[in-house]
């Protein structure tokens, strides 16, 4: 199993996850790799924040989920102990 490389970045509270194959139709980027580690971070920011939905946008490569100054520490800290090799 690969472990996605992400980005903390506390000043935005954001969590940002590579994803190389944004510029691919969604129904080709639905089996990748990338979307399966953008998949995992999302379940699991939501099942440490109780949190239903988390706000996503796309920035080039990345996929970041903004959260509010409530969860940001608990998604973060359990990103970092989910997930191996973190590009900080």
């Amino acid at each position: 199993m690969s472990h996605p490389i992400y980005k903390i970045d506390r000043s935005a509270r954001a969590i940002r996850v590579f994803h190389g194959d944004l510029d691919h139709t969604w129904w080709q980027r639905g089996a990748s790799v990338y979307e399966s580690d953008v998949r995992a971070v999302e379940a699991l920011i939501r099942r440490t924040t109780g949190l239903q939905r988390v706000y996503r946008r796309h920035e080039r490569s990345w996929v970041v989920f903004i959260l509010s100054s409530r969860h940001f520490n608990a998604a973060a800290v359990a990103v970092r102990m989910g997930f191996s090799s973190p590009l900080n």
